[in-house]
């Protein structure tokens, strides 16, 4: 479900495993990933950005892997898409679409931890890509097509690819995925790093419960700074 006053929400196929991200925890990641088992969006005309730019955030917990393995992707091909993020052992993959439109990180990367990744692009510019808060340096940093690339046969995949291939789907799990049309500032990137990280430890609680959902009370620890 989509609970944002968007309301587009995503459609299960198969059977996707919902896990707490430690033990204790409230928030949950995603995983099973297959060919058959994933999570998809028909088109949705809020993904067509245009001449502006978008961010995509994730939580990732991945399994080792010399090869790519895709997140999540808008398209049908390598030249016909808006987003792609993939993630191997040595570099993140982030794809605008035009084919050669891409931006590769060239740093190792972690795998069986939860990490975030923040990637961000304007139309007409290059990508920028940020793990835990930090911007990566790149082996490859190439210019995006203006405006950003659209069509109605463009859907949403989360967990695998559009391409019908076993050996590229994600192999870990995946929270807090998010595209935005308003891209945050390098500042915004570490605060929201460094605020949900709080939600990967254990027992950490992440719901609001009953019929409201207003905030009348706070427990701040000024010796843990939770």
């Amino acid at each position: 479900s989509d609970r944002s006053v968007n309301g587009k929400g995503l459609q299960v196929f198969g059977t996707v495993t919902k896990t707490a991200v430690a033990t204790g925890a409230e928030l949950v990641g995603y995983s099973g990933w297959s060919l058959s088992n994933y999570l998809e969006q028909p088109y949705n005309g809020d993904l067509d950005f245009g001449t502006g730019g978008y961010n995509i955030s994730v939580w990732v917990n991945r399994d080792s892997s010399t090869g790519l393995r895709y997140v999540y992707s808008r398209g049908t091909a390598d030249a016909t898409e808006t987003i792609r993020l993939g993630i191997r052992d040595s570099a993140i993959y982030f794809d605008y679409g035009n084919g050669a439109a891409y931006t590769q990180t060239n740093l190792t990367v972690p795998s069986a931890v939860w990490i975030h990744i923040s990637c961000n692009v304007t139309a007409g510019g290059k990508g920028r890509v940020y793990l835990n808060g930090v911007e990566q340096t790149y082996s490859v940093n190439n210019v995006a097509p203006s405006p950003l690339m659209n069509a109605t046969t463009y859907t949403s995949l989360i967990g695998r690819h559009y391409d019908n291939s076993s050996g590229i789907v994600f192999s870990g799990d995946i929270a807090l995925l998010r595209v935005s049309g308003t891209i945050p500032s390098e500042e915004q990137i570490a605060k929201m790093y460094n605020d949900e990280k709080h939600l990967f430890a254990t027992n950490a609680k992440a719901t609001l419960y009953g019929t409201s959902d207003a905030v009348t009370a706070l427990a701040y620890d000024d010796d843990t700074e939770l």
